[in-house]
């Protein structure tokens, strides 16, 4: 298959795109392509719930089997969501659920330019709180995205979300000594801010430790938080 031109087919998946050609109504080479990525996204959906580690469709795997617009950018995201699917989509479903991931995908890409933008020229409008949600940033609402804003303009790209969270946490902290307490942090928001070890299981204990404190405090009060609650 390889030498054939086929993405995709590997020793763990072959008897099920064999199975899948030969059961096939073919009268092009084409359709042979379009059964055998067929065949190997199903198989990669089946086996990926007793082996996760199985190498993952590519975007031209997607692209052979009939599904518009999976990227190599999003790709990641459209095997994540046929893992998850396992046997539980028929294939119209898997098609939906596909077209979905790619869409969002699509507009996570479009918020993440527009937040990008505004680091490399903070004297255009700042984003809103859902710009930052759609653009997978944790913890931003209508409360802290000014707070934000101030912390990405000027930042570069690649620090851009570990900026963010940080002035998530300290818009909290801040909230809470002017007795205006927030909605408390997850755990994504102290992860993405480069603080270690705090889970769902601790982060309740982690917000009551930062809450109030001094701003410098913050990482050393949620480390203590963290040790405390183990």
């Amino acid at each position: 298959y390889t030498a054939a031109g086929f993405d995709g087919v590997t020793d763990d998946n072959v008897s099920a795109v064999n199975t899948a050609v030969a059961e096939g109504e073919i009268t092009e080479i084409s359709e042979t392509t379009k059964v055998a990525a067929q065949a190997v996204i199903e198989a990669y959906a089946e086996a990926y719930a007793t082996d996760s580690t199985q190498a993952a469709p590519s975007a031209d795997v997607y692209t052979a089997a009939g599904f518009d617009g999976v990227t190599d950018d999003n790709v990641s995201a459209v095997n994540a969501v046929v893992a998850s699917a396992e046997d539980s989509l028929d294939a119209e479903a898997l098609e939906t659920a596909i077209d979905q991931t790619v869409e969002q995908a699509a507009k996570q890409a479009d918020a993440l330019a527009i937040i990008e933008a505004y680091a490399a020229d903070s004297t255009q409008a700042g984003p809103s709180a859902d710009v930052y949600t759609t653009a997978g940033f944790v913890g931003v609402t209508d409360d802290n995205v000014g707070v934000v804003n101030a912390a990405v303009a000027g930042e570069e790209i690649t620090e851009i979300a570990q900026v963010a969270a940080q002035a998530v946490i300290e818009a909290y902290v801040k909230a809470h000594v002017a007795n205006n307490p927030q909605a408390p942090l997850s755990a994504d928001v102290y992860t993405t801010a480069g603080f270690v070890g705090v889970t769902d299981d601790n982060v309740g204990a982690v917000n009551t430790a930062v809450a109030g404190e001094e701003i410098t405090e913050i990482a050393q009060d949620a480390a203590q938080a963290v040790i405390e609650a183990y």
